[in-house]
């Protein structure tokens, strides 16, 4: 979750991400932590180092472009807020644009290791609302033995169990930010996307929730009343 610097906005979770890995191959691949975090520390160089990978070569790492949400989390959670930069021995490309695999050279692909949305990969898969697969066939990865998703293609959903009780370390809260200076109109702003104490909340549970599962998330459960989501991860 961002902050906002003048204290006007107002966060509202609505619903769950994950975030993880991506590699491509044949299907997906089971990462430690301290695995993953050695590779992006230059500690681990190549494929043939991480047993059971099936991989070979020198690693190229990604990140994101700069400004990504997907990559401050990725860095920040995942990574421990560390990363070694590019060299010779150990690539490091830091202008993918987020959750898109399409910028990863088709030679690189079979070495390539990146920063993706669970959520994202799903709704790219699936196809969903015109969606543009931008996941050049890759897969996204699991996290000491938890995957954030399953399937593939149109069978992909999101692991929505894993991400709501926090078993998966990648699960992220997204927010409708709201500034709070627009007077009457916040209440009617909130009011739009069901954030009020007006009626049953349509995003959590309610009568678009099957929306946000379409786009790949996860939506949160509704408080007793009906009337607000309730936030079960804050990232």
């Amino acid at each position: 979750m961002g902050t906002d610097p003048s204290g006007n906005a107002v966060y509202d979770q609505f619903a769950l991400d994950a975030v993880s890995f991506a590699t491509f191959g044949s299907a997906p691949l089971n990462l430690t932590l301290t695995q993953i975090r050695s590779i992006y520390n230059c500690n681990v160089t190549d494929w043939s180092a991480i047993a059971g990978s099936g991989k070979t070569g020198t690693i190229h790492r990604y990140l994101p472009q700069a400004g990504s949400g997907t990559r401050s989390f990725f860095i920040a959670t995942i990574l421990g807020g560390t990363f070694a930069p590019n060299s010779a021995t150990c690539p490091l490309d830091e202008s993918l644009q987020e959750n898109d695999a399409t910028g990863v050279a088709a030679a690189n692909q079979s070495t390539a290791l990146m920063a993706y949305s669970a959520g994202q990969w799903v709704y790219q898969n699936v196809g969903e609302f015109h969606a543009v697969d931008k996941t050049a066939g890759n897969w996204i990865g699991t996290i000491a033995g938890v995957a954030p998703a399953t399937g593939d293609g149109a069978t992909a959903t999101i692991n929505a169990s894993a991400v709501k009780d926090g078993s998966f370390v990648g699960s992220r809260g997204l927010f409708f930010v709201t500034d709070n200076r627009l007077g009457a109109n916040f209440t009617a702003a909130q009011r739009v996307v069901g954030l009020n104490q007006t009626g049953v909340s349509p995003l959590c549970n309610g009568d678009v929730s099957s929306v946000i599962t379409d786009l790949g998330f996860v939506p949160l459960d509704q408080q007793e009343d009906g009337t607000f989501c309730v936030e079960t991860v804050v990232s």
